[in-house]
């Protein structure tokens, strides 16, 4: 897939700065506690958002992306930040040695086997209890007519392997049913039990911390332990 985007990384960042300015500054304040953490951008793109992070404090910022021509523009400017050309799937860096990790539009433009293996490997990155930061496409009764039209186009246009796995994607029902409960904790603010909307409902902003094995066997021992009382008295 190196250099499919090659004029996309031109017009990207042209094109959808109006769009995503807000998302993207809300994903800044959201991660301005982590400001000397290390977070990472899995398909970085044109690093839109670690300059962002960037020129909010952040000083440990790492991304990873496929494609050279969108490194390419992500590395203008001199913001100070790591980046990495490989796999999103397989970045081979060490498990646990983030706090955070960001997932913004990469999921849907994903075949589903890609799907599954990114957020594997962002769960493998995370330190125990780091959280998972999510930015994608929702289609439900909460999005407005005009917004499911216009980011169906905007996909249309992106290319026929990118329009095919964002209809995979929307068909197989978004981001819900790749989040595997004994892996992902969701995080919300209350008093708001769902994921952040914007975009008239066509972008959903959802964090998850990671479920770890050593939390997973705890709460099962918790649970064993809860019913075990329970049967003796």
């Amino acid at each position: 897939m190196s250099g499919e985007y090659e004029l996309t990384s031109q017009l990207y960042d042209p094109f959808l700065f109006f769009f995503l300015r807000g998302v993207r500054h809300r994903v800044t304040r959201l991660l301005s506690p982590f400001r000397d953490r290390p977070v990472l951008d899995l398909c970085c793109g044109t690093g839109a958002q670690l300059k962002l992070l960037a020129r909010a404090g952040h000083t440990n910022l790492t991304g990873v992306d496929l494609d050279p021509h969108m490194l390419a523009v992500a590395r203008r400017g001199g913001h100070g930040f790591t980046l990495l050309e490989g796999d999103a799937t397989a970045t081979g860096l060490p498990a646990g040695s983030f706090d955070t990790v960001i997932l913004s539009l990469a999921i849907h433009e994903k075949p589903p086997a890609a799907r599954a293996a990114l957020l594997a490997e962002a769960h493998r990155l995370l330190s125990p209890g780091g959280v998972l930061l999510v930015v994608d496409f929702c289609f439900d009764d909460r999005t407005w007519r005009a917004a499911a039209l216009g980011i169906t186009v905007v996909e249309r246009l992106a290319g026929r392997e990118h329009f095919r796995n964002f209809r995979d994607f929307r068909c197989r029902g978004g981001l819900d049913p790749l989040i595997a409960p004994d892996r992902w904790r969701p995080l919300c603010d209350a008093p708001a039990p769902e994921p952040e909307r914007r975009l008239l409902g066509g972008l959903a902003l959802s964090r998850y911390e990671k479920v770890s094995l050593e939390s997973r066997l705890v709460l099962r021992h918790e649970v064993v332990d809860t019913g075990s009382r329970g049967h003796g008295s």
